[in-house]
């Protein structure tokens, strides 16, 4: 035992180092009610974990496909987390597993959801907005809204807010004026932008708050509000697609249209109306005029006078402001912003498109899919120009002989243009099939709006990648090979071939791998493919004739796609098994004419090699063929005489000797193997053998059980013994060398079944057992527990023979109360001083002296119940018949149930009716009773009677007993004594019965 403290302590130590977390009772969920009507993706509870120890971060999850089919757990904190319910419920109840776990340690929880048919649920949310407008200038930390939630009954706890949706918002605890009530005030904590998002959702959850607890027992529930942010006067007026660059053609009159600008109030909600105007001290003003209004540019001088400024200052630049159109201007924010842009004199002559270069090269990897772009050598990306003002100077974009494998984006431009190309059918794109791996077409810019639109050219090759899109290729899906399955290492079973239709690195093929069975045997060569037997060790056809293994082969040198082929193994057979005889020994008996056996004899050899000649098996005899009489038949291997034995003169007994034959069996393979086996005949004699027995028990117990040795050993071996000499073996005392002769007949039998009644008979149970008795040595571990179990199960025993015990002995009580005569029997009793009995010498009265008592007996008791009627005083109380008690005895001559009266002593007790002493040391017969006769070894109730008697005690009872004979019975109808034929049996009754 104090060997296990060390594991205990260690025990102890490792407990508190981490202990399980657990689900807080109150957040446990193990009994839910759910309204069947909740709608799937609702939060339905919150659970809420404890860890004691510190930085662990607790997981929630649910067990089982029927819990993780209806619920979903996600974690909001380290300690918390919230189940949403993920489909309708169908079923009215489910039991399912809620576990939390720190990562090392798992505590489980047993939860039951009630699904309920309750509809029009009652909200807890007494007070609340669910649509809350707020400015963009609201200032941090001012409340925004305020909800009041209503308290659950059975729990005098608050109700807790959370809020999610967006930082900019949060929630805090107030103090409800109303008891049953608890309230929470919005409150923001960001500024708020309108112009980057005006919207927001945000969720309030209420925990534990007020349900209709018979259908409803959630712990959380979820307000949805949308808060609504009101733009505020804040942001300048923005332009709206501005050029840098305005070019105005040089025959443009005066006031003729230069271009409109756009600008709109940066303030989304309720725009103001916006002016224009130029800044007075930017570039050429004037020469232009804008109007406040619509923001329209025109020329404000003759086109003379701008040539000529335009000559000698070159381009002009503008600056345009725009400015909000309102009374009530906030104090401190914008509202005005100013836009430049250049203004650019050009000649009216229609010119065409124009791209910056003649040509261009690209390059895409093949098979790139759709929208794919092409990559363009050099630094400058594709680009047209179209030098018109105005229309003029609008194009299309389009590709000509490209097959449909490409499209240019974008398709139309004004003026200036970057362009790009992008793969349109990736099918086309097939470096393995293109024989000059690339594709060359052209780029067409076109103008659209002129009468005679002009257009430009350009050419454009597009480089196709190879890319590694091919799987290597076997030469055969599955390679069939025979091998030897004697094969020495070093045989080439078969080449494998693969290809890879890839160019470069990308097609270069390596076999990396075979999988299988006997892959340690083989080695696949990287480069040639060859595979090759590294050792035949476990190549046995006998056992395993076929293999089925997998070549791997990877292309981009053994780093890129692989493929996989089968090799089929199939091992040809070798003579490498000897035939193997079916029995280490043959032995035959010859009939008394020796001309034949008593049984046929036949021997046989299996050989393991595959049929054909390796396993085409042939007998001989090689030896020993005495008077060379004895034949085999070569292919069945059965023995016979081709004559009759002669017997030997020259032995004593002119009998033949035991003739040994050697048999060879031999197959036909190359090379040839063989096995021999001993074929032993011999005559009638054969069957008599001497036996020596080694026997657990002195020389002289074997001596004396000379007899008893000899059946049981005739039963061990199934012949007849005959125990010759005993001595001692190896100067043991205690253990016994017995010599027998053993005769076996044609024909015996061995019973093995009744081998352990045998020896038990013979040398008692502690031998058989001590021969088979196994000592196994446990851990001490595994020694406690087993002792504490032994422990639990004797007590358990103890206590159900306790409670069979007690059963049985109230079965039995209830059982004689039935017997139970309907009156009381009335006893009177002889006292006979004369006789006396002892435990030295107990003797029945002589036949004329009891015949004598009994007659006076009989008078006796016939003047007294005829004179005698029983009053109502005299007979036995309910009280009184309670204390009674049964036994069921036996003859108290056989039994010996008297007791010396000079052990015992004796007081005399007298009976109301007769005044007689119920015990005096003499013997008792019975008067009468009413009611009906008892009948030999009746079991029986008589009524406690005052004193103490000389009688048996058995346990918490004193039983007097009387020897009567069957002429003296009651008879009912008389009440009296009646003699009823001859002497028979004797029997026992019981006459008294006192409880201690």
């Amino acid at each position: 035992m104090f060997q296990s403290i060390p594991v205990l302590l260690m025990a102890l130590f490792t407990t508190a180092a981490g202990v399980a977390p657990t689900i807080d009772l109150s957040h446990n969920m193990r009994i839910l009610k759910l309204p069947r009507d909740t709608k799937p993706g609702s939060i339905i509870y919150r659970l809420r974990g404890s860890d004691p120890d510190p930085g662990d971060i607790l997981t929630f999850g649910v067990r089982g496909d029927v819990g993780n089919q209806l619920l979903n757990i996600v974690s909001v904190t380290e300690t918390r987390a919230n189940v949403f319910l993920k489909e309708v419920p169908t079923e009215k109840e489910y039991q399912i597993t809620i576990y939390v776990t720190d990562g090392t340690q798992t505590t489980e929880v047993e939860s039951t959801i009630i699904i309920t048919n309750a509809t029009n649920h009652k909200s807890p949310f007494l007070e609340y907005e669910s649509l809350i407008s707020v400015s963009e200038l609201t200032e941090e930390k001012e409340v925004i809204g305020s909800v009041v939630v209503r308290k659950r009954n059975s729990s005098s706890l608050p109700v807790l807010f959370e809020l999610e949706g967006s930082e900019k918002f949060a929630i805090r605890y107030l103090i409800s004026p109303l008891k049953e009530a608890s309230k929470a005030e919005i409150f923001l904590l960001q500024k708020l932008d309108y112009e980057k998002k005006n919207l927001y959702t945000i969720s309030i959850f209420a925990l534990n708050p007020w349900t209709d607890e018979e259908v409803d027992t959630r712990n959380v529930a979820v307000l949805p509000i949308l808060v609504a942010v009101k733009d505020a006067q804040d942001t300048p007026p923005i332009f709206q697609s501005l050029p840098p660059v305005v070019r105005v053609s040089d025959s443009l009159p005066l006031g003729g249209s230069v271009m409109q600008v756009n600008a709109e109030d940066g303030d989304y909600e309720n725009q103001r109306n916006v002016s224009y105007s130029f800044v007075p001290e930017s570039q050429g003003v004037t020469y232009f005029n804008i109007h406040p209004r619509t923001g329209m540019i025109t020329l404000a001088s003759s086109t003379e006078l701008f040539r000529e400024a335009y000559s000698t200052t070159g381009p002009f630049v503008l600056s345009i402001q725009a400015t909000e159109l309102e009374t009530e201007l906030i104090p401190g924010l914008p509202a005005s912003s100013v836009a430049t842009l250049a203004v650019v004199l050009v000649n009216t002559e229609n010119k065409p498109p124009r791209f910056l270069s003649r040509r261009y090269v690209g390059s895409v990897e093949e098979n790139s899919p759709g929208l794919t772009p092409i990559i363009w050598e050099g630094p400058e990306a594709p680009r047209v120009v179209d030098d018109d003002q105005g229309k003029n100077g609008s194009f299309e974009l389009f590709l000509e002989d490209d097959g449909g494998a490409f499209s240019v984006q974008p398709s139309r431009g004004m003026n200036e243009l970057n362009f790009a190309l992008l793969v349109k059918d990736p099918t086309k794109l097939d470096y393995e099939t293109s024989d000059t791996k690339y594709i060359e077409f052209r780029i067409v810019a076109r103008e659209t709006a002129s009468v005679r639109p002009l257009s430009a050219t350009a050419e454009i090759r597009v480089k196709l990648q190879d890319a590694n899109d091919n799987i290597p290729q076997f030469t055969h899906d599955i390679y069939n090979v025979t091998l030897p399955e004697d094969a020495p290492a070093g045989t080439t079973l078969v080449k494998i071939q693969a290809t890879d239709e890839d160019s470069g690195s990308y097609g270069v093929v390596r076999y990396t791998a075979v999988n299988g069975p006997i892959a340690g045997n083989l080695r696949l060569d990287p480069v040639t493919g060859e595979l090759t037997l590294l050792s035949g060790e476990g190549l046995d056809r006998e056992r395993i004739p076929e293999y089925t293994l997998t070549v791997e082969a990877r292309d981009d040198q053994g780093k890129g796609n692989r493929n996989m082929a089968e090799v089929h193994i199939t091992l040809a057979d070798a003579n490498d098994n000897a035939p193997l005889f079916l029995q280490p020994r043959y032995d035959a008996v010859l009939n008394p004419d020796m001309r034949n056996f008593y049984e046929p004899l036949r021997v046989q050899a299996y050989d393991a090699d595959g049929a054909g000649p390796n396993s085409d098996v042939t007998y001989e005899i090689v030896n020993g063929n005495y008077q060379e009489k004895f034949l085999i038949e070569p292919h069945t291997g059965e023995l016979s005489l081709q004559a009759p034995l002669v017997p030997n003169p020259e032995t004593q007994d002119h009998g033949l000797p035991v003739i040994t034959l050697t048999v060879r069996a031999h197959d036909q393979g190359v090379p040839v193997r063989f096995a021999t086996v001993k074929v032993q005949v011999h005559n009638q004699e054969y069957l008599n053998r001497s036996i020596s027995f080694v026997i657990p028990i002195s020389v002289k117990k074997a001596s004396e059980r000379r007899q008893e040795l000899e059946r049981g050993f005739s039963a061990l071996t199934g012949a007849h013994v005959n125990l010759h000499s005993i001595a001692f073996h190896n100067s043991s005392t205690q253990k016994s060398v017995v010599r027998c002769w053993v005769s076996y007949p044609l024909s015996s039998t061995v019973d093995l079944s009744n081998m352990e009644a045998i020896i038990r008979n013979l040398f008692g149970s502690d031998h058989y057992l001590a021969s088979t008795t196994k000592v196994e040595s446990i851990s001490r571990n595994s020694f406690d527990v087993v002792f504490w179990l032994l422990i639990a199960l004797v007590i358990l025993m103890i206590l159900a023979i306790s409670l069979c015990s007690f059963t049985a002995v109230v079965r039995d009580i209830l059982e004689l109360k039935n017997k139970v005569a309907p009156e009381e029997t009335l006893i009177h009793y002889k006292e006979e001083a004369n006789v006396q009995m002892n435990n030295e010498s107990r003797r029945r009265p002589d036949s004329r002296t009891r015949s004598n008592w009994i007659e006076n007996q009989q008078s006796q008791v016939s003047v007294t119940q005829k004179n005698h009627v029983r009053t109502d005083e005299e007979r036995p109380s309910p009280q009184h018949r309670a204390q009674q008690a049964a036994v069921h005895l036996n003859d108290p001559i056989t039994t010996s149930y008297a007791q010396n009266p000079e052990e015992i002593p004796v007081r005399g007790a007298y009976y109301p009716d007769s005044g007689i002493p119920v015990v005096a040391g003499g013997r008792m017969e019975r008067a009468y009773r009413r009611g009906r006769p008892l009948s030999p070894g009746t079991e029986m109730l008589v009524q406690e009677m005052g004193g103490e008697s000389d009688a048996r005690r058995l346990g918490n009872y004193v039983v007097v007993r009387k020897v009567v004979r069957p002429r003296l019975r009651v008879d009912p109808a008389e009440d009296g004594v009646t003699q009823d034929g001859e002497a028979g049996p004797r029997r026992t009754e019981i006459l008294y019965i006192r409880v201690l």
